[in-house]
């Protein structure tokens, strides 16, 4: 059956071809898409998601140039403020950092530099600052050792943690009591998280978080500061309201300070909303393509069974099922289907890591024989309902 089947589509090659340069697109239009889906979804069940159910990240930024004096206010203002808000009931932390607040800006904006370590190696790796409440603010994953203290040195070297994955690109096998360097500053690893994720639905990238005091010794960059506070549920408009109201007390210089405020998990939410509307952009167009190229095999299919109703009615007459004629119809689709995912599937191996193209192409061949049975129904039903009698007496 399928030499027949072979020979067929050789002989009728200029009608198919049009159909198989068709579906090559399509398919390689819709693998290039569950690639980025899987990779999203895949990015998603990473490790490195802090715990950010009722926290709340605040802060000010001051526009123009300041003096020494001003820069002092400011600083002084904010650790005022802080004060207060940590005696309130209802807050249960509030931590100050810098580039350490999750989904609070694009992953590219975040501070990265090379560290060293013992063995030598040099990795790239993102930089992040904050303190011991960081620990009950955030609640990071930790999965070997612990997280820094206030103001402590292990064997007269700063403290710091990293994530699992630049303890992983460090090639260390236990890096906790190691030393790490960066910019002339030596710090002992106190522990290893499981990763800082930047945005919800991509991989924890290699990071390290020493203290604040270290990568920001004055305590503010001078024209922002950035806090987060864990807080009590249902309190989020008490904890704003007290925040405007204590830092509009202490701040009374010239120069415009804008503050800001947020929920860090709708910041998440929002990172999260942003990837699915990237899988969303590459994926409704293959859906498109996918449905348009459904809708012209079908009538193709359609068109070639009614130039060959009357050798199927013959096959018929002659002994044979429609079972079978239906089977024949089946496996030239299948055959022209199949031919026309293999170079998406081709791509996707050639560009993305087995891992991620194993599975898009197992999903593709699922797809592309459920595209065949589609296109094919309307055609079977027919053949169900034909009459091989009536049609070899027409002809």
């Amino acid at each position: 059956m399928l030499k027949h089947i072979f020979t067929l589509l050789w002989n009728q090659k200029k009608k198919y071809t049009a159909i198989v340069f068709e579906q090559v697109l399509v398919f390689i239009a819709v693998i290039l898409s569950l690639t980025i889906a899987f990779d999203t979804v895949k990015s998603a069940r990473t490790p490195g998601m802090l715990d950010t159910d009722n926290v709340i990240h605040f802060g000010y930024m001051i526009s123009g140039g300041f003096n020494g004096r001003e820069f002092r206010h400011s600083v002084q203002a904010m650790d005022a403020v802080k004060d207060k808000l940590e005696k309130k009931p209802y807050v249960t932390g509030i931590s100050e950092s810098f580039f350490f607040i999750p989904y609070s800006r694009p992953t590219e904006y975040y501070w990265e530099d090379s560290v060293s370590f013992v063995s030598g190696k040099k990795v790239y790796a993102h930089l992040k600052g904050t303190d011991e409440a960081a620990e009950n603010v955030f609640r990071p994953d930790i999965i070997q050792g612990r997280w820094f203290r206030d103001g402590e040195r292990v064997n007269g070297l700063y403290p710091a943690v990293i994530t699992e994955q630049l303890a992983e690109a460090s090639g260390l096998s236990d890096p906790v009591g190691k030393t790490v360097y960066w910019a002339g500053i030596t710090f002992s690893i106190t522990g290893i998280v499981s990763g800082i994720k930047e945005e919800a639905l991509m991989d924890a990238p290699p990071s390290i978080i020493a203290p604040i005091g270290v990568l920001l010794p004055s305590g503010s960059t001078g024209n922002y500061e950035e806090l987060a506070a864990r807080i009590k549920p249902g309190y989020e408009d008490e904890f704003a309201n007290d925040f405007y109201h204590e830092f509009n007390l202490l701040w009374n210089e010239d120069n415009k300070a804008e503050l800001y405020f947020g929920s860090c998990s709708d910041d998440k939410k929002s990172t999260m909303e942003k990837a699915v509307i990237r899988v969303a952009v590459t994926a409704l167009p293959a859906l498109f393509f996918f449905l348009f190229t459904l809708i012209g095999t079908i009538g193709v299919n359609l068109m070639d069974l009614q130039e060959r109703k009357h050798e199927f009615a013959l096959r018929i007459s002659c002994g044979s099922t429609k079972l079978k004629a239906i089977s024949l119809f089946l496996w030239q689709n299948i055959i022209l289907t199949g031919v026309s995912t293999i170079p998406g599937i081709a791509i996707a191996l050639c560009i993305y890591p087995l891992t991620t193209a194993l599975p898009v192409a197992g999903f593709a061949l699922t797809l592309a024989l459920i595209l065949s049975l589609l296109c094919t129904l309307y055609p079977i039903f027919i053949i169900l309902k034909m009459k091989p009698a009536e049609l070899l007496k027409e002809e």
